[in-house]
């Protein structure tokens, strides 16, 4: 049996960890949980095990970050792919991003696969890229991507405090698009085993 996929819609909901709020009101756990669940339903229509970390709007217990990587590591899951919204000070930030940690590891290819979906498949979208180690992903030491023993992105899939961003987030087609690019950049880096 193939092993499972765990995507992880990031923050708790909104009266326990609504994560990012944009300026007009949209939460960032609603529009990851919103991308999980369309991953979620295209790699079940792929026949590819996969569970989420939180599949409700609102709970609390996944605000313990220990919660979702422990449920990563007790499935010896084959991917953790955490999804998020960015936000910055300036309100004409834009563009998505990809994090792993530091240093050349298994999730480099995993992030090099989804960025490459991207590019192909959003040719207009801004890819926000650290080039310096040779691969597109971005770096840091979050606490999803350290403590999870699977290949782990995390995924900032636009900018919820730009509000051109933030209305491109709510809407359906978007989010289809993101959900489709993760889901044939996994698939694509499951074949290369």
């Amino acid at each position: 049996m193939a092993k499972m996929i765990i995507i992880d819609p990031g923050h708790a909901g909104p009266t326990k960890d609504p994560g990012a709020v944009g300026p007009g009101g949209t939460f960032e756990s609603d529009r990851a949980l919103e991308i999980g669940l369309k991953v979620k339903a295209g790699l079940m229509r792929l026949n590819i095990p996969v569970t989420m970390t939180r599949e409700m709007y609102d709970q609390p217990v996944t605000d313990d970050l220990s919660y979702r990587t422990d449920l990563a590591n007790n499935y010896a899951a084959a991917a953790f792919i955490s999804i998020h919204c960015n936000a910055a000070e300036s309100p004409t930030a834009v563009g998505c991003e990809i994090w792993t940690t530091p240093g050349q590891t298994g999730a480099d290819s995993l992030a090099e696969a989804v960025l490459g979906e991207f590019e192909k498949q959003m040719p207009g979208l801004y890819l926000r890229k650290d080039t310096s180690d040779g691969d597109g992903d971005k770096e840091a030491r979050f606490y999803v991507l350290k403590y999870t023993d699977a290949p782990a992105i995390l995924i900032e899939t636009g900018f919820i405090s730009n509000p051109e961003e933030e209305a491109l987030l709510a809407t359906d087609a978007y989010q289809q698009q993101v959900a489709q690019v993760i889901i044939d950049g996994l698939v694509a880096w499951l074949k290369e085993g």
